[in-house]
């Protein structure tokens, strides 16, 4: 009678061990960690492919604006085409305006802090640090500027000729 009690515990035990076998459960774990990896390295291509395919497409608008045999919707002597071309119209005029000149205000602030921290430093590790950050933030001060021109006289003028007075 005892022996017939056992067999159903030791068939049991065999089925549960050979659930819980150390390669049972390392094939388990190596067929679970084969999915997930092929999952995550497809949404890995995923994410790269559609990376690379914004950089080409921002590339090729770019080249667009700047070739004005490729770029049909841009006219410099439209101001409206202009304005489109920077993402906004008429309505939006006074409101960026206002951004651009609260921006330039800001920029000064922070070379007004940057100036004072050149005065304070006494490394030239420093000053050399604190001289291509403000050069950094006057050549975006430039840029933001002749944006504002721009919208403020609405004419279009090209960076390069408003910087050497050609316009």
């Amino acid at each position: 009678m005892k022996n017939s009690q056992k067999e159903p515990k030791e068939k049991k035990s065999s089925k549960l061990w050979q659930q819980i076998s150390p390669i049972s459960t390392a094939t388990n774990l190596f067929k679970t960690t084969s999915n997930s990896l092929k999952e995550q390295s497809s949404l890995n291509l995923d994410f790269i492919t559609r990376g690379f395919k914004t950089v080409i497409h921002r590339s090729q608008k770019l080249r667009e604006m700047n070739n004005p045999k490729l770029n049909k919707k841009f006219n410099p002597d439209d101001f409206d085409s202009v304005l489109k071309s920077w993402g906004m119209d008429r309505g939006d005029l006074a409101l960026v305006k206002r951004g651009l000149s609260l921006e330039l205000f800001s920029y000064f602030i922070v070379l007004l802090f940057l100036a004072f921290g050149m005065y304070t430093s006494n490394t030239l590790f420093t000053y050399i640090i604190l001289v291509v950050v403000i050069l950094m933030i006057l050549f975006v001060m430039l840029a933001r500027y002749w944006r504002l021109w721009v919208l403020r006289n609405e004419e279009f003028v090209f960076f390069k000729d408003w910087l050497t007075g050609n316009y």
